[in-house]
């Protein structure tokens, strides 16, 4: 057989952003839903099932001189603000969801961003309707689900969040780089490049705190207990060497959105499936925020600062929309509701 080139045996960065771009075109763009239409906002405080912002300044990360001292300070404001989530049914993740769903008009500010500046960000998290088994030490990765192992287990739980840039955060990224806060510039790099460098995708961080955590009837498991309001890569484990991400990046040609996609059942540890699953029935007991960073690992990449946060408040998985209805119900020409 004939030698096989360099070419052929390792991709190049160019070669992986094109077979990227190629997917890309692959996917339909027609959008067939409205995004945040299966949640509302929340008009009083913890009102169920409802999502609702939440100050950045109520997490904390990485200080200034973390590298030396470890401590740690308030977020400074997150880079996107959030205007809706969707809890959906489905029994395999539905990914890319950004371009099948109506998204909100252009405001002033969001016009004539950056290129590299996605106007969207969307989260997508699917939870599985069983875990994964556990394995010998219950902390080795489950292995991949194939469709036919959807097919025969029950429907699982798809999280979508959503949020558009502030106007604070486009400003400064019409202005000089050199004024930029760490968290912009690391922003840059993971929104141009995580998609097709390894390393780079695992250093989204993600940070679940759950505000009611002291209620004594919640029953949280001592997991749970154990990481509220810590911040976990979103990456494999790694004998030696970096941690690989295992986040998968949806985005437009035009920057238009950026979605970062999560399959729980695989790409979390099995005794972190099963403290999740035990937590089904407490879900509609508990506010819960979330947050997601880049993480800074050198002094010029620090004080850390979040992209996007926000609460979700008392959620029913029982109340979770059908996946299909969900894409199906809304009109042609359906448009997005107002801002509140």
């Amino acid at each position: 057989s004939p030698p096989v080139s360099d070419e052929t045996r390792f991709a190049t960065l160019g070669m992986l952003a094109a077979e990227a771009k190629k997917k890309r075109k692959r996917r339909s763009a027609a959008p067939v839903a409205i995004a945040g239409s299966s949640m509302s906002r929340a008009t009083t405080p913890g009102e169920p099932m409802t999502w609702s912002p939440v100050d950045a300044a109520s997490f904390s990360l990485r200080g200034p001189n973390y590298l030396k001292d470890k401590k740690k300070q308030p977020s400074p404001p997150a880079l996107y603000e959030p205007f809706g989530s969707d809890l959906l049914r489905a029994s395999a993740p539905v990914f890319d969801v950004p371009s099948r769903v109506v998204l909100p008009p252009k405001r002033p500010h969001e016009l004539d961003l950056p290129a590299w500046l996605p106007r969207i960000l969307v989260q997508t998290m699917y939870f599985p309707g069983t875990p994964p088994p556990l394995l010998s030490a219950g902390a080795a990765r489950p292995a991949r689900r194939t469709d036919r192992d959807d097919a025969r287990g029950p429907k699982g739980w798809q999280v979508v969040c959503y949020w558009r840039v502030t106007a604070e955060t486009a400003s400064a990224a019409r202005g000089d780089p050199a004024r930029w806060p760490p968290h912009l510039k690391l922003w840059k790099q993971y929104a141009q490049l995580a998609e097709t460098m390894p390393v780079l995708n695992g250093c989204l961080k993600g940070v679940a705190s759950v505000d009611n955590v002291h209620d004594k009837d919640l029953g949280l498991p001592r997991l749970v207990k154990q990481y509220n309001a810590k911040p976990v890569l979103m990456a494999a484990s790694a004998v030696v060497g970096e941690r690989p991400g295992v986040v998968k990046i949806a985005k437009s040609d035009d920057s238009e959105y950026l979605e970062f996609a999560l399959d729980v059942g695989t790409d979390f540890a099995a005794l972190s499936n099963h403290a999740l699953y035990s937590m089904r029935d407490t879900f509609p007991k508990l506010v819960l925020d979330l947050g997601w960073l880049v993480e800074g690992r050198a002094p010029d990449q620090l004080p850390e600062g979040l992209l996007a946060c926000l609460r979700v408040n008392k959620v029913d998985l029982a109340k979770a929309v059908d996946v299909d209805d969900f894409f199906k119900d809304a009109p042609p020409n359906a448009v997005p509701p107002p801002d509140s």
